[in-house]
């Protein structure tokens, strides 16, 4: 007889094969109940989600304007999908500025490096917008149920190290995270995959998966990669 994770993925035999894929199967198999999608630019982390078959919810913040909009339009489709107000999340209440990019998905509240710019022409900043910047562990509670288990996927261009010092008082609902680390600072301030790797670790969290995100053919090496971490002992 099949357990409910091979009846899941009866017939998806494929779904391995592409990173979205492969993070279901593990965000099935830790039985998370809400993956929390910190930037989620105009939503592709949430459409990818549940095109490859995620069954649970997904709630998303993003702080730019028009990002925004689409966002909105893109999760009213998926009866799972909630969309927080617009914000930032990072250590503490107030307002801040953030860079808008040529492409949206570059735009951060740290400034993005001239060598950046070089290697990355997108990522050049072209407008900044005034935001309001809030804790995660006071917004996410707002919109999940308490026993909820949570997945938190952070990609703040940079911000990603405010951003998990604003979630301290979630971190018992919290299973898991994935998180876009750089292996070369490519905003000012920026902390690198080490530091991330140490946080995690100092709080039991083990690197579970990681994915290729950006490579420089410009410097011959790899800037990117995303890093999926769960608590260990969490397989059902």
């Amino acid at each position: 007889m099949l357990n409910k994770i091979q009846q899941y993925f009866h017939g998806r035999r494929h779904l391995h094969r592409t990173p979205e894929g492969r993070l279901v199967i593990a965000l099935r198999a830790q039985r998370i109940d809400c993956v929390v999608d910190v930037g989620a630019n105009i939503g592709q982390t949430g459409l990818a989600l549940f095109k490859h078959g995620f069954d649970g919810k997904v709630l998303s913040f993003e702080p730019t304007s028009q990002a925004y909009k689409e966002l909105r339009e893109t999760a009213r489709a998926w009866p799972n999908w909630s969309v927080a107000p617009q914000m930032a999340l990072g250590t503490a209440e107030r307002q801040v500025e953030i860079n808008l990019a040529v492409t949206s998905n570059w735009s951060s509240i740290k400034k993005v490096r001239d060598k950046t710019v070089g290697m990355k022409p997108k990522s050049r900043i072209v407008g900044q917008e005034t935001i309001d910047l809030k804790r995660l562990d006071q917004e996410v509670p707002k919109s999940v149920d308490p026993n909820d288990r949570l997945f938190v996927k952070i990609d703040t261009q940079g911000y990603e190290a405010d951003v998990l010092e604003g979630c301290d008082g979630l971190l018992p609902s919290i299973f898991g995270f994935k998180l876009e680390l750089s292996l070369l600072a490519l905003y000012e301030g920026e902390k690198l995959y080490d530091y991330y790797l140490r946080w995690m670790a100092d709080r039991g969290f083990e690197l579970w998966m990681v994915e290729d995100v950006s490579f420089s053919s410009e410097l011959g090496r790899q800037l990117q990669f995303d890093a999926v971490f769960f608590r260990p002992g969490g397989l059902s």
